[in-house]
């Protein structure tokens, strides 16, 4: 009897996952990875967030990404294109691997994000959190 519920549990794990069964068409999904990067020295976080609209480039703070000044403030969530996120890996090793840091990725991993994105807040007092989210656009079949 056991056997048999195995056997049929197979059957349908083939069926669903075999590429030759067009029954079930697999779409693409998104594999989020998000971290925050907490800086308590000012210049510091003015550094790294200079570094992302320079990436950006000058309409960032127009879409109201900068540096908070004051405490309980946050930004707007600024996104970075597949261009943007390769461009950080030619042009900025500082503002690269403090993100591969925070995200815990390798450079594979870093080149395969479709979006990275950032939303900067003063928290507190000596608090700057960097909040960095990568999106990775994932093709099953």
């Amino acid at each position: 009897m056991y056997k048999d519920s195995l056997n049929v549990t197979k059957r349908i794990e083939e069926i669903v996952t075999l590429r030759e069964n067009k029954c079930c068409e697999m779409t693409s999904l998104d594999e989020t990875n998000k971290n925050t990067i907490i800086y308590t020295n000012a210049a510091d976080f003015k550094l790294i967030i200079s570094k992302i609209i320079a990436i950006y480039g000058e309409n960032a703070e127009k879409e109201y990404f900068y540096a908070p000044t004051i405490v309980g403030t946050s930004t707007n969530e600024l996104i970075l294109d597949k261009t943007k996120i390769l461009e950080i890996k030619a042009k900025d090793n500082d503002l690269y691997m403090a993100i591969r840091n925070a995200l815990n990725v390798d450079d594979n991993q870093f080149q395969s994000f479709t979006l990275l994105k950032f939303q900067a807040v003063y928290e507190a007092d000596n608090k700057y959190v960097l909040s960095v989210e990568a999106v990775t656009e994932v093709t099953s079949a």
